[in-house]
């Protein structure tokens, strides 16, 4: 990440945000009185600090969303790389040659996304905004479902709630995470392009 914005939007919305979900439904289910108690300076820091950390925890777990993700990707016969980008053979020869044969689609996305943020800070900034809300929808997905479990016994409307939220906010994960992936292959591909002196105009991308 680079620039203190959008460092900044990671921190906003990927940590304190759904952290700060998670604080407030826990003291109104354990606590509520505390909700109602004048709130002070101290307070207000204790709880971004605790926003934050919590924001943390949730990122590692939501490492599970991430996993059913592939999960399902992998049991749903969905379109190739090559069906969605149709620049994406040309794009992998400009990787063979820069980085070797032999290369993995992970490895494929990781150094376009390195030279993204190397050589096109316009479109590395556009990738860090799509990082931040997909980190934020994933965890998100994580504190609804938490939600859901706290509320289980004492308001079975609120839990059902949580969990359609949870799956919207799962559906806004996936369709994030391919709008950054695809921001990713198409910026280096016209990287790729322009560096070969050719042209990479709307019918190639």
């Amino acid at each position: 990440m680079k620039g203190s914005f959008n460092v900044g939007l990671l921190e906003i919305f990927a940590y304190l945000l759904p952290g700060g979900f998670i604080l407030v439904l826990s003291l109104f289910r354990v606590r509520p009185q505390l909700l109602q108690e004048e709130v002070s300076a101290g307070m207000i820091i204790a709880g971004l600090a605790a926003s934050y950390i919590i924001g943390h925890v949730l990122t590692h777990v939501s490492l599970v969303v991430m996993g059913l993700r592939m999960l399902i990707q992998k049991r749903k016969a969905g379109t190739s790389r090559e069906e969605r980008y149709s620049f994406y053979p040309e794009l992998q020869k400009y990787l063979m040659n820069s980085f070797g044969e032999d290369l993995s689609r992970g490895e494929e996305y990781r150094f376009c996304l390195r030279l993204v943020a190397e050589r096109m800070p316009t479109s590395n900034q556009t990738i860090d905004r799509f990082y931040a809300l997909t980190l934020f929808s994933r965890n998100l997905v994580v504190a609804l479902v938490a939600a859901a479990l706290l509320f289980s016994i004492s308001n079975w409307i609120v839990s059902i709630i949580s969990l359609a939220g949870a799956m919207i906010f799962f559906q806004r994960y996936v369709d994030l995470d391919k709008a950054t992936a695809s921001t990713v292959f198409r910026s280096a591909f016209v990287f790729f392009r322009l560096q070969a002196g050719g042209n990479a105009n709307d019918d190639d991308i």
